[in-house]
Order: C-alpha cells, then structure tokens, then sequence
C-alpha cells in the first residue's frame, strides 16, 4: 500500500512566548456548535470524527486537532479536564476518534497509509494535523490545563473562521453579527475540485482575518436543508454569503474568475 507523504513530529518547546500566538503556526479553526454555550463536560468539547473526514482534512492540508482516546483509559480519564479548560478558554475544534464509540473508524485509520505517519502507539493521542504534519504533542505536555495551553500557543494559530454543524448555532452568530454582517462560506470537502477553489482563493484570506467567519461543509448537514436556507441550486463551487440587516449578497467562487472583491469587499 502507498503510503502517504506526513512527516510525523514530536512538539518540542520552541523558543517562542506561550503567551501569544505565532501567525506562522498551523491554522485551526474554531468550533461553531459551543458559541456562546457554557461548556460543563468532555462530550461537548469535541466533535466525533470519521475516517472519510479526516482523510479529507489531511488531502486539503486543514489545519486541525485529532484526539484518539477511549473511554476505560485511565490517562485519557485524567486529561478529559485540560481539554475542557482548553476549549473553554480558546473554542478550538477538536476532531475525536473514539476507539470504543466508534471501532470501524479507528479500524480504517489503522489499515489506512495514514497509520504509519501517525506513529500511534496508544491512548491517549493528540495531534496538531496541517500541511501535511502530523505533530504529536507529547502526553508530558497534556499534564495540566496551562501545559496543554501553552503546547497550544506555540504550535498553533486560531483563527477566526467557526465551523458550524449545528444549524441554531450558526443562527445565533448571525444574529449577533448583523449590525457588522456576517461572512459564511459553504463547501463540500467531499468534492475535490471545490476544495481545490477553496485552498486557492479562499481558505488563507478567512483564516487571517479578524473579523468572525462561519464556515458550513454540507456533509455535515441534510444538503436540501443548505441549499434551501441559503437559496442555492448546486455546489459545485465553494458558496460565499454575506449578510447584513437582513440584506444578503451571494457568491460563487471560480477558478476562472479572480475571486478577490467578494473577500476585500466583506472581510
């Protein structure tokens, strides 16, 4: 089997602030369905993962954060409060393998040409994923909530860009958002062609800005639901609506075309 090219890493401090953030670390997006919740436990700080997409996220260099743990594993037990205190204070997104919920997932990752990059050796484990790096963070660095967060700091950008899975999250952003207006981006990571528009033109620009993004990947969602809430046919190409005071503006990014006013325009 052909293996895929990911150089695997330990995170090993750098000689940077763990008070600040580096521009120049992998870019993580944040996670939409907490917006404005009162975090109280481990099953709401992370978003259950499959295969499928988390081969997705690593063919479109996504930036992301991987845990794989189990339920009886007395380390995973005690970390579950730093990644608690980590989402809370940061609102990272972190894709979950559950070898226990979810066997036939962890059964693909292991006879995947991920696995040998992954270097797993047992749970808990916890990667900072992006531009095809798998970094580890050593368990030494998940001792405690201000270790995890500092490991954070120094290996990774937040961006502002929210993916949503959670529709009535998604709602109360756009709300919020009104009176500035609100930049939401619809794609399909199952579609390559799209997700090859997205890294070009879009996915750098929103993960820089400062302004909040919503980001919605339909395979997430009952696709007739998008499609006839955001008054769209098709997606064959990356969607991007802004909206104000009820006013909506749409979007259709093309290869073909230069893409830049939409974003310069709103962001």
């Amino acid at each position: 089997m052909k293996k895929r090219a990911i150089l695997l890493t330990s995170l090993i401090p750098l000689l940077l602030s763990s008070c600040g953030q580096d521009i120049n670390n992998v870019h993580i997006l944040r996670n939409g369905d907490i917006y404005k919740t009162e975090i109280n436990n481990f099953d709401e700080v992370i978003v259950e993962t499959t295969y499928e997409e988390f081969a997705s996220l690593i063919e479109n260099e996504e930036g992301s954060l991987l845990l794989i743990h189990q339920d009886e594993c007395h380390y995973c037990i005690e970390k579950k409060p730093y990644f608690v205190d980590l989402v809370k204070n940061t609102s990272s997104l972190i894709y979950s393998i559950n070898i226990n919920k979810s066997p036939a997932e962890f059964d693909k990752l292991i006879h995947s040409e991920y696995y040998d990059a992954l270097a797993f050796e047992g749970t808990p484990s916890f990667y900072v994923l992006g531009s095809n790096i798998a970094k580890r963070v050593p368990n030494s660095r998940i001792g405690g909530s201000i270790m995890l967060q500092n490991a954070m700091n120094d290996y990774v950008y937040y961006s502002n860009t929210y993916a949503f899975t959670n529709i009535d999250k998604y709602e109360e952003m756009l709300n919020d958002s009104n009176g500035n207006g609100l930049v939401t981006i619809i794609i399909d990571r199952s579609n390559k062609e799209l997700m090859r528009t997205y890294n070009t033109y879009i996915k750098e620009k929103i993960y820089n800005t400062n302004n909040k993004v919503a980001l919605i990947d339909i395979n997430r969602f009952d696709k007739d639901i998008i499609k006839e809430k955001f008054d769209i046919d098709s997606l064959v190409l990356p969607i991007g609506i802004y909206e104000k005071n009820k006013t909506r503006i749409t979007y259709e990014f093309s290869p073909k075309k230069d893409n830049n006013e939409f974003l310069s325009n709103y962001l």
